[in-house]
């Protein structure tokens, strides 16, 4: 179709209510839904278009400066896992048991 968007909106709308066009024209109903899905269009191209800044911005200010991973809180670990951990914790028990048993020898004797 030649012609500019409301031109061509009161075409179709002339021929879904099966009237001419002048007389379509003429029709505030055709307005209004004109002006109605108009302004649909424009929001949603505003809402796609924050969408697609905000993604932008976001990719460059990673490039820009990229996150760090956080680090956790506290003393590191020791150990690499629970495994040597206990393993430790046996070894060290072992030896305060023994420690003490000696003491309590040279106490007796």
């Amino acid at each position: 179709m030649s012609g500019n968007n409301w031109t061509n909106f009161v075409r179709e709308k002339a021929g879904e209510m099966g009237v001419s066009y002048m007389v379509a024209i003429k029709d505030p109903s055709v307005s209004a839904e004109y002006k109605d899905l108009k302004k649909n269009v424009k929001q949603t191209r505003m809402v796609d278009n924050y969408a697609q800044l905000k993604d932008d911005a976001l990719e460059m200010a990673e490039l820009i400066n990229p996150t760090l991973p956080k680090r956790k809180a506290g003393r590191p670990a020791k150990y690499a896992n629970d495994e040597e951990r206990k393993e430790a914790k046996k070894a060290k028990t072992l030896a305060s048991n023994k420690k003490k048993r000696e003491e309590k020898r040279e106490l007796i004797i």
